[in-house]
């Protein structure tokens, strides 16, 4: 189990501020990965809690604002904040349409007041500090599996294990391959070369299957001209390019 987790020591009158950049973050994020449609809570105080109500009513109504500004229909849920202070949760639908909760906001009275946490404020007085733990996708692992359950296998090309697949229409075609490969290798690009011994239409299926973004075929002509016949995902067929090409229209993607 891995999981994002980390704290942020702050002033409680920033916090609401400090809250508003982790989630400005997260949803840029989230975006990133193709998730969309996320949604957000805000659990209140539970009967059992630590720290003044007064503290509570604050952080209570800073993350409340932060909200507005992000979902005018978030929802709250009372009693099921932490006993240290309010949260924030996020969550996404997976392909199923099912709802997981990933990433998460919570303050925290209760930590500053156990170990005696001060800091100095602008005024010269002592203050205790508020700690909000954020996590911006939760176990690592859950997010993995989450993300290729939504994307059906099918990554970006910045995130695929493999980002192109070179496919020899013939043994004779494989040194040449295998120079592309060490250029494509040279740039930082994740290649593999189809040595198998199937039919060109089978190795194509193959390579679709797999959801590789950006497959390059070599065949007579390529090896002469020291190009590939490229294909990408979604595109489709884009014809014969150079080499210098071929690096930069991956590295365009």
């Amino acid at each position: 189990f891995s999981q994002d987790d980390a704290h942020i020591f702050c002033d409680q009158k920033d916090a609401g501020e400090e809250v508003k950049n982790f989630l400005d973050m997260l949803t840029e994020t989230y975006k990133t990965f193709g998730f969309k449609d996320i949604r957000l809570t805000l659990s209140l105080r539970p009967e059992k809690r630590a720290g003044k109500d007064e503290f509570w009513d604050l952080a209570e109504e800073q993350l409340r604002n932060v909200l507005k500004n992000y979902d005018n229909d978030f929802q709250e849920i009372e009693g099921e904040g932490a006993f240290y202070g309010p949260k924030i949760d996020i969550f996404v639908p997976d392909a199923m349409g099912r709802e997981w909760q990933l990433g998460t906001a919570q303050m925290d009275f209760s930590l500053p007041e156990r170990f005696n946490l001060e800091f100095i404020n602008s005024e010269g007085n002592k203050e205790k500090p508020v700690v909000i733990h954020r996590a911006m996708l939760g176990s690592i692992e859950r997010f993995i599996g989450i993300l290729l359950e939504h994307t059906g296998g099918d990554l970006p090309i910045w995130l695929a294990p493999i980002q192109v697949n070179i496919i020899p229409i013939s043994d004779k075609h494989i040194d040449y391959s295998k120079k592309l490969s060490k250029l494509l290798l040279d740039e930082d690009i994740r290649v593999k070369i189809d040595e198998t011994n199937e039919r060109l239409g089978q190795k194509i299926r193959n390579s679709e299957l797999q959801k590789v973004p950006v497959m390059i075929i070599i065949g007579d002509k390529e090896v002469e001209s020291k190009s590939g016949s490229v294909r990408i995902r979604k595109q489709g067929d884009i014809g014969s390019l150079s080499e210098k090409k071929i690096v930069k229209k991956i590295l365009s993607i």
